[in-house]
């Protein structure tokens, strides 16, 4: 899922809410829909203790629409300065999520600051060494 919560909209008078973006919890499937492990907030994608990968975004951030206009944007990132990514992620220069479907906010916006959602979407992760 894409996780959003509810926030004042700047300048809105009276007072409305708009969603913005938490961040992600999912579980990660293989090929053949085996589970395989996890990704979160930070983001990371962790497979077992030895085998995880923290990211970050460019500064310009590097997104492109998804031909899906329901479905969030195509991402680009990069290991997160600071962190090694290990085991089977050892050597990863980027991480890329396409094929995206769904975890859009609503378009309905909320109606109180307490106000949670949790969208449901798919999408691929590619990661890429270059050699």
């Amino acid at each position: 899922v894409q996780k959003y919560k509810a926030r004042i909209k700047a300048g809105s008078d009276p007072v409305s809410y708009e969603w913005v973006f938490v961040a992600p919890q999912a579980d990660l499937y293989d090929i053949t829909n085996a589970d395989l492990g996890t990704h979160g907030a930070g983001p990371f994608w962790e497979i077992s203790p030895s085998d995880s990968i923290f990211a970050q975004h460019f500064s310009p951030a590097r997104t492109a629409p998804s031909p899906d206009p329901e479905s969030i944007d195509w991402l680009l990132l990069m290991p997160k300065t600071g962190t090694t990514p290990t085991g089977i992620f050892a050597g990863v220069d980027y991480i890329q999520r396409i094929a995206t479907k769904g975890g859009k906010a609503p378009l309905t916006p909320p109606t109180s600051l307490t106000q949670t959602v949790d969208v449901i979407y798919k999408t691929v992760f590619r990661f890429t060494k270059i050699n």
